[in-house]
């Protein structure tokens, strides 16, 4: 339990699992940290985060780590998925990352998680567009294409030229989705992007999934 002002949240919440690594060679708890730092710190069974001192930081900083595979990444958006189904988001978000996130993307998934995972996406996509909005960046992110500097804003919505596009909708589900993971294209620089993950998709030797490409209206 993480405890903020006089709530509690769950583990995850306060620190959702990105990235995972194995230390090498894994050393006893004992070893790394020395007979004092060992009993003050695991001397009784508790949840409760204990801070560190320098003695002990650096010791965990010399330790060597190698990346492992984020399997583990579903349990930092649990607290996210019941966000996700209270809250409200455009139904023009909805309809184009459901299409985003095809069955096949989603394989082997529970239809019930995957409407799950689904709705924390869209959730995540709408957030996106907010912020983008709010902040006056409605530009396609790859060559810059600015539509309020070719046509009236007034007349035409810039965010219409524009795409939201999931930069990794075959990750979802699997790795820790953040706002970061979706962008604004333009059509062409949208179209480009897809060849190049179907690209690198066949070049990997795995086979190409189909996700839909559609226009933020």
């Amino acid at each position: 339990m993480w405890a903020q002002g006089e709530k509690r949240f769950r583990w995850s919440v306060a620190f959702p699992i990105v990235e995972s690594y194995e230390v090498v060679g894994h050393p006893r708890a004992r070893d790394v940290l020395g007979e004092s730092g060992y009993l003050r710190l695991y001397q009784r069974s508790s949840a409760t985060l204990r801070v560190l001192n320098e003695d002990e930081r650096d010791a965990l900083a010399n330790l060597q780590l190698k990346p492992r595979f984020t399997s583990n990444a579903w349990i930092g958006i649990e607290d996210e998925l019941a966000i996700a189904e209270q809250s409200y988001v455009d139904p023009r978000t909805e309809r184009l990352i459901t299409n985003d996130l095809t069955d096949s993307a989603l394989e082997g998934v529970a239809e019930e998680r995957r409407a799950k995972i689904r709705r924390r996406a869209v959730w995540l996509a709408d957030k996106f567009i907010r912020q983008r909005r709010l902040s006056g960046s409605l530009h396609c992110d790859d060559c810059g294409f600015n539509p309020a500097s070719v046509l009236d804003p007034a007349l035409v919505n810039p965010r219409s030229l524009l795409d939201v596009h999931h930069k990794n909708p075959l990750d979802e589900g699997i790795r820790y989705t953040t706002i970061k993971d979706f962008s604004l294209l333009c059509p062409t620089c949208h179209r480009v992007e897809h060849q190049r993950i179907k690209h690198r998709i066949r070049s990997a030797g795995e086979p190409w999934v189909k996700v839909n490409c559609h226009t933020l209206a």
